[in-house]
């Protein structure tokens, strides 16, 4: 063998209880110690170690690699409990929820009824014809928003739209001093069998809707909606009824109904036939 490094090292240690100094021979003896040690490596033990280690890593790397490229192959699948004996294999079936129609009575094209319910409701019906009185041109005269004031006077006129389905209104007139002017449609809901109804004017930029019904007492149709003051905010309940006096006459009233269900009336309007 051919040494490669030969070292030599002398070290001193001293007891902790400094009564006493010991050597490498387990010798004890008062005084100082010296430690000697050396080391002598041969070159070829080393190379062999090195070579029986990179064979070592090679084969771990190899095997490592081996294992990803399988399980990435054949992921692992999971696992699946075998139905007892005697339990089906297949899946229950959801619980169909209350009122929900079960999958297999579920319809895949509209029946005879439901056309029929879709005809109906586009069409105009007998409701419809109770608002037939308002077609036609009125001279009106408004009063009640300015006491003080003399009645405005105007005209309007209604006429049937889209097939009869909504009764337009347009009406022209005066308040506090300058031109006033309307446009309305009445009609009625055959799905929600209710009046509805819907307002713009000249004074606002909001949108009105009210709904309502017929009161065949009176001959009125009444509709019911809500006010708001843009200087307050306050939303109250505005009503509007709309009678029908006789052929050539019919008269609009609009009330404020206020939180204990008291009406007030704060507008009425007079329209005569002109043709």
């Amino acid at each position: 063998m051919i040494p490669l490094i030969s070292r030599s090292v002398e070290w001193e240690n001293y007891s902790p209880f400094r009564l006493q100094k010991f050597n490498v021979n387990g010798v004890f003896r008062p005084g100082r110690v010296i430690y000697r040690t050396e080391s002598v490596f041969n070159f070829q033990d080393i190379l062999k170690g090195l070579k029986i280690m990179k064979s070592t890593l090679t084969v771990i790397f190899l095997a490592s690699m081996f294992s990803i490229a399988a399980a990435q192959t054949n992921p692992a699948k999971p696992e699946t409990k075998e139905p007892a004996k005697g339990e089906s294999k297949d899946k229950p079936a959801a619980p169909i929820a209350k009122n929900e129609t079960p999958p297999s009575e579920k319809k895949t094209a509209p029946t005879a009824e439901d056309t029929k319910a879709w005809e109906d409701a586009s069409k105009p019906g007998e409701n419809h014809k109770k608002l037939d009185f308002l077609v036609g041109t009125w001279t009106i005269e408004l009063s009640g928003f300015d006491p003080s004031a003399q009645p405005s006077k105007g005209e309007s006129e209604f006429k049937w739209i889209h097939g009869g389905r909504f009764l337009q209104e347009s009406t022209k007139t005066n308040m506090f001093g300058q031109p006033f002017e309307w446009t309305g449609w009445l009609g009625y809901d055959m799905v929600e069998k209710k009046y509805v109804g819907a307002w713009i004017d000249t004074f606002q930029t909001r949108i009105e809707h009210f709904e309502g019904k017929w009161d065949e007492a009176t001959k009125t149709v009444i509709y019911l909606g809500d006010g708001k003051d843009p200087a307050t905010g306050e939303v109250a309940k505005v009503k509007w009824a709309i009678q029908n006096v006789s052929p050539d006459k019919a008269v609009t009233t609009m009330s404020a109904i206020d939180a204990d269900g008291v009406e007030t009336q704060v507008m009425k309007l007079t329209a005569t036939r002109v043709k």
